[in-house]
């Protein structure tokens, strides 16, 4: 009887876009899910200037197998329509959050960020696990930046007693 929490999210540059969308909106379908656009630099700065971008599959190829040109300002339109009639789609920033997420200096070792939580606080890799804790590792160093640095090792033993 308990369910699960699960996020699902597409890139705003995904030819079906507009239909994941409005999905939402046919209380029918996807009932145990949130829903989030992945949206990038290049689609705001074309809702911005009222241009067209690329909906393209695959999204992240070099050469996609489908492309097609679409209204920047009709899809944000359509999320913003969509969102106040069901609070869905939420936004995930995502050229921000891939430039701010530490794992995605591995991505060539396959830790590249693909989605969220199911709350969306956290940017998970792909097999990743939903933590809800941050460690400021800094605040475990005594005499930081300096050739004098080293852990507290009392307090992080503290710490984990502590947890």
């Amino acid at each position: 009887g308990r369910r699960g929490a699960l996020m699902l999210t597409i890139s705003v540059h995904h030819p079906q876009i507009r239909d994941f969308i409005k999905i939402k909106k046919d209380l029918t379908r996807v009932t145990g899910a949130n829903i989030s656009v992945r949206l990038t630099d290049e689609f705001l700065n074309a809702v911005e200037n009222n241009d067209n971008f690329e909906l393209r599959f695959p999204v992240d190829s070099s050469n996609p197998e489908v492309t097609m040109l679409a209204s920047a300002k009709e899809v944000w339109d359509e999320i913003v329509t969509n969102a106040h009639a069901t609070a869905e789609p939420g936004l995930l920033f995502w050229d921000n959050a891939k430039n701010f997420t530490p794992s995605d200096i591995y991505k060539d070792e396959g830790f590249e960020s693909k989605s969220t939580n199911p709350c969306g606080e956290i940017i998970l890799s792909p097999y990743d696990s939903c933590r809800l804790m941050v460690v400021n590792l800094l605040s475990f160093v005594k005499n930081p930046f300096t050739d004098q640095a080293e852990f507290d090792d009392k307090l992080i033993l503290e710490f984990n007693i502590a947890l």
